[in-house]
C-alpha cells in the first residue's frame, strides 16, 4: 500500500488518466494512449515511470518501490478519470480499494480523495484483526520471541514435543510455507503444518523445537488472504465503506444538524463489484461497516507470559 508515482501533465488541453484492469489510459490533449502494464518494458514501477516522464510535457516521479509490479497500481473508473493537468496526481498502489470502486460510489472524481485516506484505512483493518489481505512472500529471517513459542501435542508420534509451535506476529496468515532452518538446521517443509497464524513443528522435523532469539530462524512463506477469497472481498468493502465514510466525514462538519439520513446520489449499490451494499444513508453505511468487521478472522493474542 502507499503512493506508486506522482504526474503530471503541463501541455495543451486536457490531461486525464484512469486504468482498468492491467492497462492504464492517459489522454493528453486529444490523444489516448493505453499501456499494458505486463508487456516488458511497462511491468514494474521504475520502467512505467521511466515511459511517462519521457513522454512530452509530462512529468513523472517515482515514489513507491521500483521493483514493485505496476500491475499493483490502484484502479481508476473511467466514469471519473484523474486530472492529471490541474495539480500534479498521486497514484496509489496495492491497497484494498481503489478510487474506482469508491469514486463510482461518490461520484466524484479521485482528486478529491487523499492516498493517504486509503493507506490509513489499510493499516487500521491490519491493526484490528491482526492479518494482511494481500497474499505477498516473504523470505529472510525470523526473530523468535520467547513469549510466542508455545507447545502443540497434536503432530506428536514417538516422542514428546516441547515449544515446537510459533505464533507468528507479522507473517500471518501463512499460507505456505517453501523454505525453513532453525538455529543453522535445515527443517523440511512438509514436516511442519501451518494453523493460519502459527508454524508447529512435527516430531517428524529435523529440529522439533524453536529457539529463542535475533535471526535463530530463516524462512520463505507466502502470507496474506488472496483478494479472491472471501476474507479478502470482506476487507475490500470495509476499506471502501471506511474510505467512504471519510468523504462524507468532510461534508458532516460543515453541516449544523447531526442528524444525516442520506448522502449524495441515494441509491447507489455496490452490485458491480459483487457486493450487495445498499447506500442510502450515512446510517446505514456504517451499520454495515459493524457487521464486516464482525465477520472479519481476528488473530488469537496469546495473554499468559511463560512461553508454553
Amino acid at each position: 500500500m502507499g503512493a506508486a508515482f506522482i504526474i503530471q501533465y503541463s501541455g495543451t488541453g486536457v490531461g486525464t488518466m484512469y486504468k482498468i484492469g492491467n492497462t492504464i489510459y492517459l489522454t493528453l490533449n486529444t490523444t489516448t494512449t493505453s499501456y499494458l502494464l505486463t508487456s516488458a518494458g511497462n511491468d514494474t514501477l521504475t520502467e512505467l515511470v521511466a515511459v511517462f516522464d519521457a513522454l512530452a510535457d509530462v512529468s513523472c516521479t517515482l515514489v513507491g518501490t521500483g521493483t514493485d509490479a505496476s500491475t499493483l497500481i490502484n484502479d481508476i473508473s473511467i466514469n471519473h478519470k484523474a486530472d492529471i493537468k490541474t495539480n500534479a496526481y498521486t497514484v496509489g498502489y496495492n491497497n484494498y480499494t481503489s478510487p474506482q470502486v469508491v469514486c463510482d460510489i461518490l461520484a466524484r472524481a479521485p482528486e478529491e480523495l487523499q492516498q493517504s485516506w486509503f493507506d490509513n484505512v489499510d493499516a487500521e483493518i491490519e491493526k484490528l484483526t491482526g492479518y494482511k489481505f494481500r497474499s505477498a512472500t516473504y523470505t529472510g529471517n525470523l526473530d523468535i520471541k520467547y513469549n510466542n513459542i508455545r507447545t502443540n501435542n497434536d503432530y506428536e508420534y514417538y516422542t514428546d514435543l516441547f515449544k515446537n509451535a510459533y505464533f507468528l506476529d507479522q507473517y500471518a496468515p501463512v499460507t505456505a510455507l517453501s523454505a525453513l532452518t532453525i538455529d543453522s538446521t535445515t527443517v523440511t517443509t512438509t514436516h511442519v503444518k501451518l494453523e493460519r497464524d502459527t508454524l508447529i513443528l512435527t516430531s517428524d522435523a529435523e529440529a522439533t523445537r524453536w529457539i529463542p532469539g535475533i535471526a535463530k530462524a530463516t524462512a520463505t512463506l507466502t502470507y496474506g488472504y488472496a483478494t479472491t477469497t472471501n476474507e479478502g472481498k470482506i476487507a475490500k468493502e470495509l476499506a471502501t465503506l471506511l474510505v467512504c465514510g471519510i468523504y462524507h466525514g468532510y461534508d458532516i462538519m460543515a453541516m449544523t444538524t447531526n442528524t444525516i439520513n442520506r448522502i449524495d446520489h441515494m441509491g447507489v449499490t455496490l452490485t458491480s463489484e459483487g457486493y450487495p451494499v445498499d447506500l442510502v444513508s450515512f446510517e446505514r453505511e456504517k451499520s454495515r461497516v459493524k457487521e464486516l468487521m464482525k465477520v472479519l478472522p481476528k488473530k488469537f493474542i496469546w495473554r499468559t507470559s511463560n512461553g508454553v
